[in-house]
C-alpha cells in the first residue's frame, strides 16, 4: 500500500522539488477550462542561465538552484494555486479564482523575493535570476491552454529584453571566480 501511495505521488509530481509535474498541471488546465473558477490566472516563469550553471559548475548547483527557485515560489502561491515545475528550467503557477490585481501582488511578491536571494558557488554570490509573464482570464471566452500561452510569450518576452544583460553579468562572475582560482 506505501508502495502504492509512492508511485501515484510521483506519478503526479516533480522528484526534485516535489512540486506537481507537467502531467497534473496539464489534467488542471482541463479541467479548469470550463469556467467555473473564473477569473483565472496563469504565471509562467522561467530560470535564466541555468544551463550556464550546469555547465561551468555541474549539475548539483543547478538542481540547487531549481530547489530554491521552487521555494520561493511555493511561500509567494496561495494555498489554492496550482504551482508545478512544467520543464527543466520552467515553472508554471495556475491561480483559480484571481483577478488581475491578485495575480500582480503575487508575480511582484515572487519578483520582490527572487530580487533578494543569491547562492553560493565556489565562495561567490551569485544572483538567480528569473524571467516571468502573467495572463488573466474573466470569462470562458479564452481557454487555460491559449491564457498559458499568452503567460509564457509575455515570461519569453522578458527573457529576450533581460538576455544580454544577465549574460554579461553571468560572465562577469565567471571571469572573478577564474581569476580567483
Amino acid at each position: 500500500k506505501k508502495m502504492e501511495e509512492e508511485l501515484t505521488f510521483l506519478s503526479f509530481h516533480d522528484p526534485l522539488t516535489g512540486l506537481y509535474n507537467r502531467r497534473f498541471f496539464e489534467e488542471q488546465m482541463t479541467l479548469l477550462d470550463g469556467g467555473r473558477s473564473n477569473p483565472v490566472s496563469v504565471i509562467s516563469c522561467d530560470i535564466d542561465g541555468l544551463k550556464i550553471i550546469n555547465d561551468h559548475f555541474g549539475h548539483d548547483q543547478g538542481d540547487a538552484m531549481i530547489v530554491k527557485v521552487s521555494r520561493i515560489l511555493q511561500e509567494a502561491v496561495r494555498s489554492d494555486d496550482i504551482l508545478a515545475r512544467i520543464g527543466g528550467d520552467e515553472f508554471a503557477i495556475i491561480m483559480p479564482r484571481c483577478p488581475a490585481d491578485g495575480v500582480d501582488r503575487i508575480y511582484l511578491r515572487i519578483k520582490e523575493a527572487l530580487g533578494r536571494v543569491h547562492m553560493k558557488i565556489n565562495e561567490m554570490e551569485v544572483p538567480i535570476m528569473v524571467s516571468m509573464g502573467r495572463a488573466v482570464r474573466t470569462g470562458r471566452e479564452v481557454s487555460i491552454r491559449v491564457l498559458f500561452k499568452t503567460a509564457d510569450d509575455e515570461m519569453y518576452i522578458e527573457k529576450k529584453s533581460n538576455s544580454g544583460r544577465k549574460q554579461s553579468l553571468y560572465s562577469r562572475i565567471f571571469d572573478r571566480m577564474e581569476t580567483r582560482i
